[in-house]
């Protein structure tokens, strides 16, 4: 093999390296984001809807005086309203 052979063979591997890398970092990079589709706000109370799952909206609920978060679930496949979960935002955003 001669020096350009080796410098080309090089830099393929290291186009190769890269690549693999950015595309395991698009893999492990990603998450589930929590956007809001609709939001409302009124008496001390916001209201918050965004999808959940595949047949699952939520619904949350912060009350500005108590400054409490409810969270609940909607599933379209049995028409439920479940309750799902009660957090103090005060203690969840302490630093």
């Amino acid at each position: 093999m001669n020096n350009a052979e080796n410098i080309t063979i090089v830099m393929l591997l290291a186009a190769a390296a890269i690549l693999g890398a950015m595309l395991i970092g698009t893999y492990c990079g990603t998450s589930q984001s929590a956007d809001a589709e609709v939001s409302a706000r009124r008496m001390g109370f916001i209201v918050s809807t965004g999808k959940a799952g595949l047949y699952t909206e939520a619904v949350y609920v912060i009350d500005s005086e108590t400054k409490r978060l409810n969270a609940y679930v909607f599933t379209d496949k049995n028409n439920t309203i479940e309750f799902v979960a009660d957090v103090d935002l005060e203690r969840a955003f302490r630093k």
